[in-house]
């Protein structure tokens, strides 16, 4: 697997090694079945370079952010597609880490729609909505961001929670474009890891609540995290939906992954279909090429 500009080759490595172990044993004339299952990946996170079309070719799964649907021409996802048409692409998106500065509009996009930028530095993203504690002292979990208040509890805006709100942008402003086969959300689960607050107004009564009263199972933050991931699910039926987060009760079984990564499941509670991995392709044309910082 390669994360951002550096190759690890474990995932290679323990395939070898099965193929190694199993080979051992098999005469030359044994048949080898093929494995219907991504083997390879790439998860890309760098934003001012991405590796050229042919590298990413290579991979039978790719994962990069999604502001590149609109940096990229729509020919060089088509040119990718025609040389691996196995492919599959997924878009990363961070719902959780709001930061409050950004670069332009051209480049970040998706960033400006989601939080609600006017430029680089002016935001209009409901305060509501990013994690408090009683007095006012904003919560994060990763450095110079600010995190956003997925529980159900949260205020709800025009009628809905952020949780929902979030959602529905993952549909009009990332899938919508028919660019990708699915979803690939960071800082997702039942729990945030790391808060630099472990008490905060998750309801915003004024009263600072414990993480017990937060996080877990059939928690404020698993309920509102579960709203959105059925908003999702119901609006995008053949998309690939993968969290890297803690496995959560009813969100199917988990997958091997750089963190704990899981499908996240159809209409009924089952997971996606494993042909659903092939069968997503672009479904929209996408204009807009390459923007500068």
């Amino acid at each position: 697997m390669k994360v951002g500009g550096a190759t690890a080759p474990i995932a290679f490595l323990a395939v070898l090694a099965a193929l190694l172990v199993s080979c051992a044993g098999t005469t030359a004339t044994a048949s080898v079945t093929p494995l219907a299952f991504p083997r390879t990946a790439t998860y890309w996170l760098e934003q001012n370079e991405i590796p050229a079309v042919e590298e990413l070719a290579r991979y039978d799964l790719v994962v990069i952010d999604s502001e590149w649907g609109h940096r990229l021409e729509r020919s060089d996802f088509e040119r990718l597609r025609a040389l691996n048409p196995d492919i599959v692409l997924l878009a990363y998106v961070n719902l959780v880490d709001y930061r409050p500065e950004l670069g332009s509009a051209g480049y970040y996009a998706d960033r400006y729609a989601l939080w609600q930028f006017r430029d680089s530095t002016t935001s209009t993203f409901p305060e509501e909505w990013l994690a408090r504690t009683a007095r006012g002292a904003r919560v994060s979990e990763w450095p110079d961001t600010v995190m956003a208040n997925l529980a159900d509890t949260a205020p709800r805006i025009d009628g809905r929670t952020y949780a929902e709100y979030a959602a529905r942008w993952v549909v009009d402003q990332v899938w919508s474009t028919g660019l990708w086969d699915g979803v690939f959300l960071d800082v997702w689960g039942d729990r945030i890891y790391g808060a630099s607050h472990t008490r905060w107004d998750v309801d915003a009564d004024g009263d600072d609540d414990p993480e017990v009263r937060i996080y877990g199972p059939d928690s404020p933050w698993e309920r509102g995290v579960t709203s959105a991931e059925r908003i999702m699910r119901q609006a995008m039926p053949d998309a690939i939906l993968v969290a890297t987060a803690t496995a959560r009760s009813a969100t199917a079984c988990s997958t091997a992954a750089s963190s704990r990564a899981s499908p996240i499941p159809g209409p009924g509670g089952t997971p996606p279909p494993t042909s659903a991995v092939t069968s997503a392709r672009p479904r929209a044309r996408v204009t807009g090429g390459p923007a500068s910082r």
